[in-house]
């Protein structure tokens, strides 16, 4: 294997990094929430905006990120993105008022979507055959390991020294990393040719044109409507319906987080040992549906349901893996790949949107939790059909 063909993990690592710093910047209000609530007087509406302001700021502009990055370079957009977050945490944590509070959040949500849309960008040219697939599955790990990360280490440090603490320690890591992707040197990936003299509208059309976009962000897009109202909604029925205490219920969801991480990881293996992403679709959608059901069932014990949780968010994140592999396969062109990347993100933050009040809108009106068991029933079983549907994609596509 020559030079040309070997991945170069280093710098592959060092963008998945990255990905680690946007999940802890992306999970860091959520944990120490009640802090936050009684240092703003926020009551649980403007409490969830803090929360979802990231989600918002990628549903708007996800893809005209992506598109950004193709025309001026994602390694610019990452460092912008980077020095976003490392903004937004530094006024964060020294905000007197909820507004400017506000304000830092909404530019560290443009900081993650800059950072998250050249992720794949930045990896592709770095490696090769199967092991871009699992180095995309890394990526797409990259992220609940750093929600998973904040969520066990924010409340004793709030707790212990102040919530403001997880921001200054958010902005040191992030300013580090930021000079260590600005000095890789096998990041500096020019941009494709004649994308700067192309008009920005033209990725951003072909990538909406095509079938394979769309598809493969459906797929993201069901795959968060289900997994994040588990991880959203699970402390509260631990306590109301289990009777769990706070501390072990922050525990208990914590696990059911991070597992997702090595789910991901699992995904690009599959990849690398031969399996098709479609078929990591299916895979993924087929396991979440049979979980999925169990979890949803009364007469099952609980310590059975919660291990179906537990199984149900691994294989859940298989998916993303899956997908962010299959983002340079249904791209338009290569010079396109910006684009599709944030369309895919696109999706995946609209189910971040969705699904929370979607799960908590049926269960309040079938009056139980396990009335989410046809929604869960639907949804997964429309992942296997688009899973089946993308493998046609694939085969008709470019080799990766």
């Amino acid at each position: 294997m020559n030079n040309e063909t070997r991945a170069r993990w280093t710098d592959i690592l060092v963008v998945v990094g990255g990905g680690v710093l946007g999940g802890l910047h992306f999970g860091k209000t959520g944990p120490v929430l009640p802090a936050l609530r009684a240092e703003y007087d926020l009551d649980l509406v403007a409490a969830g905006w803090a929360v979802s302001l990231f989600a918002g700021v990628a549903v708007l502009f996800g893809m005209v990120a992506g598109a950004v990055g193709d025309r001026i370079g994602h390694r610019r957009l990452a460092l912008a993105g980077l020095g976003a977050f490392a903004l937004g945490s530094l006024i964060g944590g020294f905000a007197p008022t909820r507004s400017i509070f506000f304000a830092s959040r909404l530019v560290e949500g443009f900081g993650y979507l800059l950072f998250m849309v050249t992720g794949p960008s930045l990896i592709v040219p770095n490696a090769f055959g199967n092991d871009r697939r699992l180095a995309l599955g890394l990526w797409a790990g990259s992220v609940p390991t750093g929600i998973a990360f904040v969520a066990l280490v924010a409340p004793s440090v709030a707790a212990a020294v102040g919530w403001q603490v997880v921001w200054h320690a958010a902005t040191l890591a992030t300013v580090a990393w930021l000079v260590w992707v600005a000095s890789r040197p096998a990041l500096r990936i020019p941009t494709a040719s004649g994308a700067a003299a192309e008009p920005m509208t033209r990725g951003l059309i072909a990538t909406v044109s095509s079938l394979g976009p769309w598809l493969v962000a459906g797929a993201f897009f069901l795959n968060l409507v289900i997994w994040i109202p588990l991880a959203s909604w699970l402390p509260s029925i631990l306590i109301e319906v289990h009777a769990v205490d706070a501390a072990w219920a922050a525990i208990l969801t914590a696990i059911v987080v991070f597992v997702n991480a090595p789910g991901n990881v699992l995904g690009g293996w599959l990849m690398y040992r031969g399996m098709a992403p479609s078929r990591v679709i299916m895979l993924a959608g087929i396991v979440m549906g049979v979980t999925g059901v169990g979890m949803c069932l009364p007469e099952l014990p609980g310590t059975v349901r919660y291990a179906l949780c537990v199984v149900f968010s691994f294989m859940g994140g298989a998916l993303p893996a899956a997908v962010f592999a299959l983002a340079p396969v249904v791209a338009p062109s290569p010079r396109d790949l910006g684009s599709t990347t944030g369309f895919l993100i696109q999706g995946a933050n609209l189910g971040l949107f969705v699904g929370p009040p979607l799960i908590g809108w049926i269960a309040l009106t079938s009056g139980a939790w396990e009335g989410a068991l046809w929604p869960i029933v639907v949804v997964t079983a429309a992942i296997v059909v688009l899973g089946w549907r993308v493998g046609a994609e694939e085969r008709r596509a470019r080799p990766a």
